[in-house]
C-alpha cells in the first residue's frame, strides 16, 4: 500500500557564494552550474516520482547522489539517499531502501537536520511495515514521535504510519484514533496527503467490514490521486476498491475496477502488481462470467514492450 510518507523531501538548497571585491566590499555571486545541477536531477527525479514511474526516477536520483557527493552538499547527499530509499520501497526492495534510509538518518543527525531526521525516520517506518517488522516499526514509531513532539514538527507521517501499523496488529479502534490524528495534522489541500490518509482509514474500513465506508473513503483518494497524475497510486486505489466490492460479493463491480487498475499497472511495467490483479480477476471468474478479452489483449502487448505512449518516458 502506498503511503505518502514515501513522498520524496526536496527541501531547499541555496548555495549562494561570497567572495570580496578588490575594494573590500562583499557581493553575490552566481551558483556556479556545477553545485546547481544536483538539484536540477532531484526535481527531474520527483517528476517522475510523482507519477509512479519509479525506474526513472531513481536515475535522476542516482545522479543527484553522485553531484551533491562531489562537491560535498551533505544536505543534498541526505536528500538523494531518502529519495533513492523511496524508490526502493515502492519497487518492493525493502532490504536495499533499509540501507538507503538508514543512511539518510546517519547524515540528517550529522547535519542536526530534524525534519529531515523526521522524515527519514518516517520512511523508514514505512518500510518495516511493509517488511512485517511491526515490533522494529514501532520501536522507530515511538522515537520518531518524541522527535516531533519536542521540535514542534507536524506529526501527520507518524500518526499515519501508526495507523497502518496499528491496523495489520488488528488493534483497529487506536487504528481510527491515530488515523484521524493524522488527518488533523495533514494538509488536506494537498492531494498527496488527502490521498494517503483517505486510503488508509479506507483499508481499515475495509478490516472492519465497513465495505461502504471504505469504498467512499478509497474513491476519494482515487479522486486525488488523478489530480496529481499519479499513475501508480490510481491504480493501487482501483485495487484497493475492486477488494472492498470481491468482499461485498458485488463480482461485475469488482472486475471493472480491478480491469482499470490490471491496465495501469501493466502500462507501467509493474509485473508482479500485475499478476497479483490477474489472480483477483481469476477468482472472481469462479463466480461470476467476466469477458476478459480485451483487457488481457492490452496487457500481453504492454507487458511485452509494445507501449506507444508510454507514461514513464
Amino acid at each position: 500500500m502506498k503511503n505518502l510518507i514515501s513522498t520524496v523531501l526536496i527541501g531547499s538548497l541555496l548555495l549562494s557564494i561570497w567572495g570580496c571585491t578588490g575594494g573590500g566590499a562583499q557581493r553575490i555571486t552566481r551558483t556556479p552550474k556545477h553545485l546547481s545541477v544536483g538539484t536540477k536531477e532531484v526535481q527531474k527525479g520527483t517528476g517522475w516520482y510523482e507519477k509512479g514511474c519509479y525506474r526513472r526516477a531513481l536515475t535522476h536520483f542516482f545522479n543527484a547522489h553522485e553531484l551533491f557527493t562531489a562537491t560535498d552538499q551533505q544536505k543534498g547527499v541526505a536528500i538523494s539517499l531518502n529519495s533513492i530509499g523511496n524508490v526502493y520501497r515502492h519497487l518492493g526492495d525493502n532490504k536495499s531502501a533499509l540501507l538507503f534510509f538508514e543512511e539518510a538518518i546517519s547524515v540528517y543527525a550529522g547535519l542536526d537536520d530534524r525534519s529531515g531526521l523526521l522524515n527519514a525516520m518516517s520512511n523508514k517506518t514505512a518500510t518495516l511495515i511493509d517488511d512485517g517488522r511491526l515490533a522494529d516499526a514501532e520501536t522507530l514509531l515511538d522515537e520518531a514521535e518524541e522527535l516531533a513532539g519536542e521540535n514542534n514538527l507536524r506529526p501527520f507521517q507518524v500518526f499515519n504510519n501508526r495507523g497502518v501499523l496499528l491496523t495489520r496488529n488488528k488493534d483497529y479502534g487506536a487504528a481510527e484514533e491515530s488515523l484521524l490524528k493524522a488527518k488533523r495534522y495533514a494538509d488536506m489541500g494537498n492531494p498527496l496527503e488527502s490521498a494517503t490518509v483517505k486510503f488508509a482509514l479506507g483499508i481499515l474500513k475495509m478490516e472492519t467490514g465497513k465495505y461502504d465506508d471504505a469504498v467512499d473513503l478509497l474513491s476519494a483518494a482515487l479522486d486525488a490521486d488523478r489530480i496529481t497524475g499519479f499513475h501508480a497510486g490510481v491504480a493501487e486505489d482501483l485495487n484497493a476498491l475492486g477488494t472492498a466490492y470481491l468482499k461485498m460479493e458485488k463480482y461485475q463491480t469488482a472486475a471493472a475496477y480491478f480491469k482499470r487498475s490490471v491496465k495501469i499497472f501493466a502500462l507501467l511495467e509493474n509485473r508482479e502488481k500485475t499478476a497479483g490483479v490477474l489472480s483477483a480477476l481469476s477468482e472472481i471468474s469462479l463466480n461470476a462470467k467476466v469477458n476478459m478479452d480485451m483487457t488481457t489483449y492490452f496487457v500481453d502487448r504492454w507487458l511485452a514492450g509494445d507501449i506507444n505512449e508510454n507514461p514513464c518516458k
